[in-house]
């Protein structure tokens, strides 16, 4: 195939590739999500950034997370809020978790998460 008509092919497909992304994250919009926080943003210092379950490093886009507080490693309910061609938008909705508070709390049966970001009192 020549080097043109393969350039071509591979345009088209990103175009299309970025379009299916976008509709997707646009269907985010106005939902909560459960995001793994990886730490500061890449783009800029002043967000955190994130992975919801369904996006894998390298490959899909991040949750940016504009409002908030929270630690590498904690899991936060995000409400999307904006979403663009591979990234989406939003505030911390529900207060962080360390996994290992999240574990215990899978452990002892799965109790509900305590909206003061408490740990689970036994």
């Amino acid at each position: 195939v020549p080097a043109p008509v393969k350039n071509e092919r591979y345009r088209e497909l990103m175009a299309l590739l970025r379009r299916i992304s976008a509709e997707k994250n646009q269907a985010l919009v106005g939902s909560d999500v459960e995001v793994l926080v990886e730490g500061t943003s890449s783009e800029t210092d002043l967000l955190l950034q994130g992975r919801m379950e369904s996006q894998g490093p390298e490959i899909d886009g991040v949750v940016l997370i504009n409002d908030g507080n929270a630690s590498p490693g904690d899991l936060v309910k995000v409400r999307i809020e904006e979403a663009h061609d591979y990234d989406v938008v939003g505030p911390i909705v529900w207060p962080a978790w360390s996994l290992g508070q999240r574990a215990d709390e899978l452990i002892d049966g799965g109790a509900p998460v305590n909206p003061t970001g408490a740990p689970p009192t036994k």
